[in-house]
């Protein structure tokens, strides 16, 4: 049976709710938390500090105690320390006092304290004031009610990180798989290999595995805010391009040459060919876009192993290297089109290595949309947990 809570929450200043720990140590058997520890606005640390340690002076915290960055605080350095440890930089350590740990952790992330906590002083090195926020209030219900609210949100938290823990052991598979299944520098066979192929790798330019080509310099005049057709630029090029979320110019086309030509229905590898993120590739399928100049398009009929060769840090890092111009570096159809890459004999090995390399993208997209839904799901409960 669910019960509902029904008292009225109550205006308490935030000084009454917790006390400020300035207990300074330098021990060398405590591990030491900094800023660049801390993952913005999600409380998690990002590498192991247990054994960080030094001689460097910081603020004592204990386990329970609620570590919130005060330098620029629009960054959301906030972590819930589960031992004990030296905050080094501009931390508040806070312990609660007649509260509930979980719900205060959460309060702090709401966005009641975060605009108090943003009304900062100092433009280059904005801090947040503590003799502001101290004596800000905030609506705090009873203990009872204060629990279940951080439970909650405890529990979404800890999905999150689980999800996230999951994506980041398929990013791990993958790593090590392209490491196994492409062959080592000076060496024409990879280490691991489907069985009944055994024959040496051979180097084949891009444009023997693929059909490389580009956009049309559609005319700016004529852009129409309810054209049928999204036209696609370079800066609509990302890894979560295929998903086909963004905003972009559009265009009404009458010309069937010019549909044929440019419309990206169908499998699409495209390439940003200028600007900062030059050589950036990205998937895209949509029956009413059309391409625009100076991006690159390479169609395949072994098009996921292609794919896997295109979006290889070695791609990115030939096509930068290769790059000229001044002001705003550029690469060619040319170039991308002479891109080598050692690559297996049988279509069938090709095909092979970009199914199983597919299905792990696939696997980590689907886990990445889960972990963007937990945090929107996060947002909301914020929003509408706390007065």
């Amino acid at each position: 049976m669910t019960t509902f809570c029904t008292e009225t929450w109550e205006l308490r200043k935030f000084l009454d709710i917790v006390t400020r720990i300035n207990n300074m140590s330098n021990s060398n058997n405590l591990p030491k938390l900094e800023y660049e520890d801390i993952n913005s606005g999600y409380g998690t640390l990002n590498k192991d500090i247990s054994k960080k340690f030094d001689n460097r002076k910081g603020i004592l915290f204990e386990k329970n105690n609620i570590l919130f960055g005060k330098l620029r605080p629009y960054l959301k350095k906030w972590y819930l320390s589960n031992f004990k440890g030296i905050a080094l930089g501009d931390f508040w350590v806070l312990k609660t006092k007649g509260t509930n740990v979980n719900f205060v952790y959460y309060l702090i992330q709401s966005s009641s304290y975060q605009k108090v906590a943003n009304n900062t002083s100092g433009t280059k090195m904005p801090r947040s004031d503590w003799k502001s926020v101290s004596q800000s209030p905030f609506y705090i219900p009873s203990i009872p009610e204060q629990s279940r609210v951080g439970n909650i949100l405890k529990d979404v938290d800890l999905s999150i990180t689980l999800q996230q823990r999951q994506l980041d052991l398929y990013k791990k598979l993958k790593k090590g798989l392209l490491q196994k299944l492409f062959p080592k520098n000076g060496k024409r066979v990879p280490e691991v290999r489907f069985v009944n192929f055994s024959e040496d790798w051979e180097e084949y330019k891009l444009s023997d595995l693929s059909t490389v080509s580009t956009g049309k310099a559609f005319s700016s005049s004529d852009f129409n805010e309810n054209g049928k057709y999204l036209v696609i630029t370079n800066k609509n090029i990302s890894n979560d391009s295929k998903s086909n979320s963004f905003k972009t110019d559009r265009i009404d086309i009458s010309d069937t040459k010019t549909i044929q030509k440019y419309n990206l229905d169908g499998k699409n590898i495209l390439v940003t060919m200028d600007g900062v993120n030059l050589g950036k590739t990205g998937l895209f399928s949509n029956k009413n876009a059309v391409l625009a100049q100076r991006v690159g398009r390479i169609q395949s009929n072994q098009f996921e192993f292609v794919y896997q060769i295109t979006s290889s840090n070695r791609f990115l890092s030939e096509m930068r290297k290769l790059s000229v111009g001044n002001a705003i570096k550029h690469i060619s159809l040319k170039q991308i089109s002479n891109y080598i890459n050692l690559v297996p004999k049988s279509v069938m090995e090709q095909r092979y290595i970009g199914i199983l390399l597919k299905n792990i993208d696939d696997t980590s997209i689907t886990q990445n949309k889960k972990i963007k839904e937990l945090k929107t799901l996060k947002k909301y409960l914020l929003q509408k947990l706390f007065i």
